[in-house]
């Protein structure tokens, strides 16, 4: 998970963004609170991706085992797709919040500390 991590932070490369905005530094307080963050968004993904999967999964098989022709294969597709695309949207909006806490966490701490 750590590695997942370190690719988000360092891919984001948020702290250069904020840098061309005017904020001067990053605390190591505030980095670390924003890599917690992220790895929270990236479990929270996760995990829900998993229960969608074994949800759409199980709820297909049941629901289609009275049609002919439905081969498991496609349910198998059909709930892994879901199930991504869940995960993706999720992790996504996760990081968007914590771009945004980051972010304002320290344009207010630049505020009363202009000099570090």
């Amino acid at each position: 998970m750590d590695y997942l991590v370190a690719y988000l932070v360092k891919n984001q490369n948020h702290e250069a963004k904020m840098a061309k905005q005017g904020v001067a530094e990053v605390t190591p307080v505030s980095r670390d609170r924003y890599v917690e963050c992220v790895s929270r968004a990236c479990l929270m993904g996760l995990s829900t991706g998993s229960i969608i999967f074994a949800v759409s999964f199980l709820g297909q098989k049941h629901f289609t085992r009275q049609m002919k022709g439905m081969k498991m294969r496609n349910i198998v597709m059909s709930s892994t797709v879901f199930a991504g695309l869940t995960a993706y949207l999720i992790v996504e909006a996760k990081l968007h919040e914590c771009n945004k806490s980051y972010s304002k966490a320290n344009a207010k701490q630049n505020e009363f500390y202009p000099g570090t």
